[in-house]
């Protein structure tokens, strides 16, 4: 009878993995979807020395897609959103879009992973903005030369001056929008149990 028991369950157990699979997938691709917009629609430049530096929403969806769903998920929303804004706008070019994906994948990845070991917003988000920085300094070291064409020692006097502050400032934008958002959609009670309680 046990073993009946067992054997019934492996098909259920595999078709409910499945669902959620699918429903995962669903939901990223609506994700990626309204990243793409938003970064589409809005874009806003911090540093007037750096035009090209600009602050967009987009990150929020992607950090739906760490937190909720998983941290993989969120890079994947990144990557998509990216791709998607090449093609379409090829705005800031190949380099640029390599450097806008690890420093969004990175913020988000690693914030998704420390959600899921402590429910709670503000460690994920100071981590992962901490790690954001540090892969962006040798990021920026091997790419800017190449994006504008500037001597490797000029790019330490960027580093400190405008890129770490666009980092830090973005993501906390991102993040702080991110936590009221989700603070407000948990007033739904369908969303609440999606959404948690941390």
């Amino acid at each position: 009878m046990k073993v009946r028991m067992g054997e019934g369950s492996l098909p259920e157990e595999k078709e409910g993995f499945m669902k959620k699979s699918l429903r995962d997938l669903m939901y990223g691709a609506l994700l990626s979807a309204l990243a793409f917009v938003s970064m589409y629609l809005i874009q806003i430049p911090i540093f007037p020395a750096a035009p090209y530096l600009q602050f967009d929403p987009s990150e929020i969806f992607s950090l739906f897609a760490a937190f909720f769903i998983s941290p993989l998920m969120g890079v994947l929303v990144t990557l998509v959103k990216v791709i998607l804004f090449y093609l379409v706008k090829q705005s800031g070019g190949i380099i640029g879009s390599i450097l806008n994906f690890l420093a969004v994948s990175s913020f988000v990845y690693v914030a998704g992973v420390i959600y899921r070991k402590r429910k709670s917003f503000l460690l994920p988000l100071v981590m992962g903005t901490l790690v954001r920085v540090i892969v962006m300094i040798p990021s920026n070291i091997f790419f800017l030369p190449l994006y504008l064409g500037v001597p490797v020692k000029d790019v330490a006097v960027y580093l400190y001056s405008i890129n770490i502050p666009f980092n830090v400032i973005v993501s906390g934008i991102n993040g702080f929008l991110f936590v009221i958002i989700v603070y407000s959609l948990r007033r739904i009670p369908e969303l609440k149990k999606i959404l948690g309680n941390a």
